[in-house]
C-alpha cells in the first residue's frame, strides 16, 4: 500500500530480507556493458526512486526483486518470492516482468527482444495498478538514465552493448514514454521525458523508420519484407511484382533482388562492383546479360548470340531470372521507389564482413542474428511456412535494411559513380 502523502515510508523486516536475497541472487551478475559494476546497483537504484516517489516498503522490495523473475528462474522464481515476500509484492514483480519462464520452457522458448518490447508495451498501455506501474516507471527512468549516461561518454560505440538497434532503443523508449501516457507522477514522466529526448538526440537521432520494403524474387513468385514504426516487420508472399507495389502503396522505397536498368551490350557495372565488393564470395552475384540476349526466348538462342557477340558464356540461372527482370523492368517507368539490392552485398555490409553459406543452420542463424542488430525483427512464423524458403525471407530483409538506408539517405552505390541508363536512372545496386 503506498504510504498516504507526508508519511514517512518505514523499511523494517521485509526490506532487510529483500535486500540480502537481492544480492545473493544478482550476486555474480554486472551491468550490461561492464566487468566492474555489479548489477545490484541497478536494483538499488531503483528501489531508491521508488521511494522517492512514495513508494511502500513492499512497492521498494519489489523494485529490488523486479528483474529476480526474467532473470533467476522464470516461475519457479515468482512463487519463492511470492511465498517469501508476500503476494502484493509478487504481484508487482509480475507486473514489471516482460516474458516468465515456465517450469516446461527452457530459454530457447523466449521470445526475441521485440516481441518482449511489443507485448510489454501493450501491456503497460492498459496496466491500472499504480505499484506497477510505479516500479515499472523508476525501473525504466534509471535504464534510460544509463544509458544517457554512457552515451555522453562512448558514443554511440556504446550501442554495440545492446541485443537492438539504436533506432530499435529509441523506438522502445519513446513507445515507453506513449504508454506510460498520463499514469505515474509527473516527477516521474518528467524524469523519462527528459531522458528519452536526450537519447535521440546522443544517438543522433537514430535513423528515421521509414515504410520501406525489401523483395526477393522465389520459386512461387515474390517474398516482401515491409518495415514501418513498428519493431516487428511484416512478412507477405506475392505472385507477381504489380501485387507487391500495389499492396504497399505507402513504402518510401521499395528494394528488390533483381537487376533494374539494363544494358545494351557487354557486362553490368553493378555487377563487376558487387564481385569486387563480395571478394572471394564473388561467385554469389550473377552477371546479368544485355538486354538484347535476355531478350531470345530460350537459353540456347541467348547463350549462342552472347557467344557471338561477347565472347562470353551464360550461366542457366542468369538466363532464368528474365522474367522476373522483366517483370521488375515494367514497373520501373512507373514507380520510381524501385531500387536494385543485392542481399549478399547488404549482409556483407551489415556485418562488415562476408557471411557464410546461408542453407546451413549455422549460416541461417547467423544472418537471422545480423539483421536483429541491424533493427530488422522477422516474425517467427514467417519461417514456418512451407510455401516461403526461410533464405528467400532473410534475404527480403537484408533487402529491407538497404531500402530504410536508401529512404533515409544512408545507402552507397555500386558502382560508386553508375552509369545512368535510358531513363536516366542511376544503374547501380545499393547498400
Amino acid at each position: 500500500m503506498t504510504p498516504a502523502a507526508g508519511s514517512t515510508t518505514h523499511l523494517g523486516r521485509l526490506w532487510d530480507d529483500a535486500l540480502v536475497y537481492a544480492t545473493h541472487l544478482h550476486g555474480d551478475q554486472v551491468r550490461k556493458g561492464t566487468d566492474e559494476v555489479p548489477y545490484i546497483s541497478h536494483l538499488l537504484s531503483v528501489a531508491a526512486l521508488v521511494l522517492e516517489d512514495g513508494g511502500s516498503e513492499e512497492e521498494a522490495v519489489a523494485g529490488l526483486l523486479h528483474d529476480a523473475v526474467e532473470d533467476q528462474g522464470g516461475q519457479r522464481r515468482l512463487d519463492d518470492i511470492t511465498h517469501r515476500f508476500g503476494s502484493r509484492v509478487g504481484e508487482i514483480v509480475a507486473g514489471c516482468s516482460e516474458w516468465i519462464q515456465g517450469p516446461d520452457q527452457t530459454e530457447d522458448d523466449k521470445p526475441s527482444w521485440c516481441a518482449r518490447k511489443r507485448a510489454y508495451l501493450a501491456h503497460l498501455r492498459n496496466e491500472t495498478d499504480e505499484s506497477i506501474v510505479r516500479v515499472a516507471f523508476a525501473d525504466k527512468v534509471h535504464n534510460a538514465r544509463a544509458i544517457v549516461a554512457d552515451l555522453r561518454v562512448h558514443g554511440g560505440e556504446m550501442a554495440k552493448r545492446f541485443n537492438a538497434s539504436s533506432s530499435d532503443q529509441v523506438w522502445y523508449y519513446r513507445g515507453l514514454v506513449e504508454a506510460f501516457g498520463e499514469k505515474g507522477t509527473a516527477k516521474m514522466r518528467g524524469e523519462l521525458q527528459a531522458s528519452v529526448t536526450e537519447m535521440g538526440s546522443l544517438f543522433g537521432e537514430a535513423p528515421r523508420r521509414a515504410p520501406v520494403v525489401g523483395v526477393d524474387g522465389a520459386p512461387y513468385g515474390w517474398v516482401a519484407v515491409a518495415l514501418d514504426e513498428d519493431c516487428l516487420a511484416r512478412v507477405g508472399r506475392f505472385r507477381t511484382f504489380r501485387e507487391v507495389l500495389d499492396a504497399f502503396p505507402d513504402a518510401e522505397i521499395v528494394a528488390v533482388d533483381i537487376p533494374v536498368g539494363l544494358m545494351a551490350n557487354g557486362p553490368r557495372p553493378p555487377d563487376s562492383a558487387a564481385k569486387a565488393f563480395l571478394g572471394r564470395h564473388a561467385s554469389r552475384v550473377f552477371e546479368t546479360p544485355p538486354r538484347p540476349v535476355l531478350e531470345e526466348p530460350t537459353y540456347a538462342s541467348a547463350l549462342r548470340r552472347l557467344r557471338q557477340e561477347e565472347g562470353r558464356g551464360l550461366s542457366a540461372q542468369s538466363y532464368a531470372l528474365r522474367q522476373k527482370i522483366f517483370e521488375v523492368d515494367e514497373s520501373v517507368a512507373s514507380d520510381g521507389r524501385i531500387r536494385e539490392v543485392h542481399p549478399e552485398v547488404s549482409f556483407a555490409a551489415l556485418a562488415e564482413r562476408p557471411l557464410g553459406r546461408k542453407k546451413t543452420p549455422a549460416g541461417f542463424n547467423e544472418r537471422a542474428r545480423v539483421l536483429r542488430k541491424g533493427g530488422i525483427w522477422l516474425p517467427p512464423e514467417a519461417f514456418e511456412s512451407k510455401r516461403v524458403g526461410a533464405d528467400d525471407v532473410l534475404d527480403a530483409g537484408a533487402a529491407a535494411w538497404s531500402a530504410r538506408r536508401i529512404a533515409n539517405g544512408e545507402a552507397k552505390a555500386l558502382p560508386e559513380a553508375p552509369e545512368m541508363d535510358e531513363r536516366d536512372r542511376p544503374i547501380a545496386i545499393w547498400y
